[in-house]
C-alpha cells in the first residue's frame, strides 16, 4: 500500500513538473536566457542579411512638376523628386528637358538618395504610349487588342517600318496569329497607336530536348508532348547558365538531356518554325 501510494506521488509531481515547464513564459523570455544573452540555437530576426533599401525606380503619372522637381503619384502614394541640372529627361524616345514633361504624362524616374535622404532623379522618361492584350483580329495592316482583365480593345496600325519582336527574334506581321498575346508601342492618334514595335508571344513550351538530328531538334514537354522544332539563321538560341550572365548560342550548344523553353509556330505536316530556344544549362 505504501509503495502504491509513493508511485502516486512520483506520477503527481512528473505532472506538475511538466505543466510548469510547458507554461508560457511571459514577456517573450527565453527559459535560462539572461537579458541580451542568445539562447543556444535562436534564430536571429534577420537571418537573411539587411533589409534592402528603397527601390531606385518608380512607375506611375506626373501630378506636379517644375524645373526644381516632380511629384508622381504612385500605387504606394505621391513621390516627389528633387531635379537638377544633371537630370536626364526623354519624352517619347527623344532628348528633352523637364518643361516638356507635363501634368497626367505617364513616367519613370531613376533615382538615388543623396544628403539626408533627398531623393534625387538622375533620369525621367516619359515613354511612348502603348498597349497590350490577346490578338482578336488581324485585318491587312490593323491589329485588335484586348485586355484580359478589362476588355478594353486597342487598335494598332502597323506599317513597313514596324518592327516585330519575341525575345530576341526579329519577324514579320506574318509571324502574328490571333490568340497570341502582343503589346504595341508608337505614336497615339485619334485613340490609335501607330506601331513602331510589336512585341509578341508565340507559342510556347517547355520540356527537355531528346534529339538533334541536322537542324531538326524534338523537345519532350512537361506534358509528355513530343514536339519537333526547325532551327532556322533566324532562330535566336539563349545559353542560360545557372550562376552566369545569359548569353548567344549556337546550334552546337543545344544538346540532348538539356532542359529549354522554346518559343515556335505550328506548320502542318512538318516541323515547327523555331523562333527562339532558351537552354537553361547547370553550368
Amino acid at each position: 500500500m505504501k509503495k502504491l501510494r509513493f508511485l502516486a506521488v512520483v506520477i503527481t509531481l512528473a505532472f506538475a513538473a511538466s505543466i510548469v515547464y510547458a507554461a508560457p513564459v511571459p514577456g517573450g523570455k527565453v527559459p535560462g536566457k539572461a537579458p541580451g544573452q542568445k539562447a543556444p540555437n535562436e534564430a536571429k530576426p534577420e537571418w537573411w542579411g539587411k533589409a534592402p533599401g528603397p527601390r531606385p525606380f518608380v512607375h506611375g503619372t506626373v501630378e506636379n512638376v517644375s524645373p526644381q522637381s516632380i511629384a508622381v503619384k504612385t500605387p504606394e502614394g505621391v513621390k516627389v523628386f528633387t531635379v537638377n541640372e544633371n537630370t536626364k529627361v526623354i519624352v517619347r524616345g527623344q532628348k528633352a528637358t523637364i518643361s516638356d514633361v507635363k501634368v497626367g504624362d505617364t513616367v519613370n524616374v531613376k533615382f538615388k538618395l543623396v544628403e539626408n535622404n533627398v531623393p534625387l532623379a538622375l533620369g525621367i522618361q516619359v515613354p511612348k504610349p502603348s498597349c497590350g492584350g490577346q490578338i482578336t483580329a488581324i485585318n491587312n495592316n490593323m491589329i485588335i487588342l484586348r485586355d484580359r482583365k478589362t476588355n478594353a480593345e486597342c487598335r494598332v496600325v502597323v506599317s513597313d517600318k514596324t518592327k516585330y519582336r519575341s525575345k530576341g527574334y526579329e519577324g514579320t506581321l506574318a509571324d502574328l496569329k490571333v490568340g497570341y498575346f502582343a503589346s504595341a508601342t508608337g505614336d497615339l492618334n485619334n485613340g490609335t497607336i501607330i506601331a513602331d514595335v510589336v512585341n509578341f508571344m508565340p507559342e510556347v513550351a517547355k520540356g527537355t530536348v531528346v534529339a538533334v538530328e541536322g537542324n531538326v531538334i524534338t523537345l519532350k514537354t512537361v506534358r509528355q508532348l513530343t514536339i519537333p522544332v526547325l532551327v532556322s539563321e533566324k532562330t535566336v538560341i539563349i545559353v542560360s547558365p545557372r550562376v552566369a550572365p545569359d548569353r548567344k548560342g549556337t546550334l552546337q550548344d543545344i544538346k540532348v538531356g538539356t532542359p529549354a523553353n522554346i518559343g515556335y509556330i505550328p506548320v502542318p505536316n512538318g516541323p515547327a518554325r523555331l523562333l527562339w530556344i532558351d537552354l537553361l544549362t547547370g553550368a
